[in-house]
């Protein structure tokens, strides 16, 4: 039976001498010998199968070893795999070129098969505790996304429970903010996570009274003042240790308004966290498309003529241009999850 192999080696040199010498030296003490005769073919290769650790020299013709980097680290598939360059050339300067080109050691030729065996088996065994710190890390965050998505939908529970007619608001809201985020081009964890906390923007609700949120109309201003506490008491209620800033900014800010005249805190512009003004504009979108017992639901066309006047007012303008580049989505939204007991928008 086979001894395993210590680890995959591709060698990038013009040199056939260099290649034959290298490749049998490292083969001999048990590594996976890969080669490439120039730039381009040790990029593609490395691409197609990364290697553990990649030898490359710098004095090539065409596409030199410098370049050969560069391209290296452009490519998802091959950027973290470790470069030692061999090579004749000692000066300072070009040794310090290679480093910065993301190198991780240089060794002058003439060498000593010694020195090479031992460097290479040091960044071979260091790439492999980093790639395990770096599962360890990934296993660890899904984990926290899974308990954490586990809390944000008990909350979205409790918060239905106690409010009927926001049940199928809250889920709206939460694709709405989904796809503002997306269309502003925010990451893709960005996004979900405000996809994900958005449905939690009312949770302060379960503080107020029912004599209050239950109210079968308009609330009188006294009212109003003990509703618009819900943004301070959901904030405090997420106010403990590992609770992302993101969730606390969108439950307390939510009803700010662009030109300061909102709730709780009076903030304006860009003070206001970028999430609370995705919900924002996505909360208010809902309200005007759902019919409640004092009004009924406006049009697609009527809520989005409301949306676009008030860019620069209660609505940050560039996310009233997002809106308007997905407002094909958010008919669809509202088509997809209607109200349950009311039927929804018309």
């Amino acid at each position: 039976m086979s001894e395993p192999k210590r680890g995959s080696v591709l060698i990038v040199d013009d040199e056939p001498a260099n290649l034959s010498v290298l490749g049998g030296l490292l083969a001999e003490a048990g590594y996976e010998v890969r080669i490439a005769t120039n730039g381009e073919d040790g990029v593609s290769t490395a691409a197609y199968d990364p290697p553990d650790l990649v030898l490359l020299d710098i004095m090539m013709p065409g596409m030199d070893g410098l370049e050969t980097i560069r391209r290296l680290r452009l490519n998802t598939a091959t950027v973290r795999i470790p470069v030692i360059f061999v090579t004749a050339l000692s000066e300072v300067g070009t040794k310090i070129s290679a480093f910065k080109a993301g190198g991780v050691d240089y060794v002058t030729k003439p060498y000593q098969p010694v020195e090479v065996l031992q460097r290479v088996a040091t960044h071979i065994e260091l790439k492999r505790y980093r790639d395990l710190l770096e599962e360890q890390v990934r296993e660890r965050t899904n984990e926290l996304e899974q308990i954490n998505f586990a809390l944000v939908s008990a909350l979205e529970s409790a918060n239905a429970w106690r409010d009927d007619d926001s049940a199928e608001h809250i889920k709206r809201v939460g694709s709405y903010s989904g796809e503002l985020a997306v269309a502003l081009g925010l990451p893709e964890s960005h996004s979900s996570e405000i996809r994900r906390f958005a449905v939690i923007h009312d949770i302060g609700k379960v503080a107020v009274p029912d004599i209050v949120l239950k109210k079968p109309g308009r609330l009188d201003p006294q009212e109003f003042e003990i509703m618009k506490s819900h943004c301070n008491a959901g904030c405090a209620m997420l106010d403990h240790p590992g609770v992302p800033e993101r969730a606390k900014n969108i439950v307390r800010f939510h009803h700010e308004r662009w030109d300061g005249k909102g709730y709780p805190e009076g903030l304006a512009g860009k003070a206001i966290p970028l999430e609370a003004r995705i919900v924002a504009l996505a909360d208010v979108y809902d309200a005007l498309r759902s019919r409640r017992v004092y009004k009924e639901a406006f049009s697609a066309a009527k809520a989005a003529e409301i949306i676009k006047s008030d860019s620069g007012t209660h609505f940050d303008p560039s996310l009233v241009e997002a809106f308007i580049a997905r407002r094909t989505e958010f008919e669809e939204i509202s088509a997809m999850q209607p109200d349950r007991k009311q039927g929804g928008p018309e």
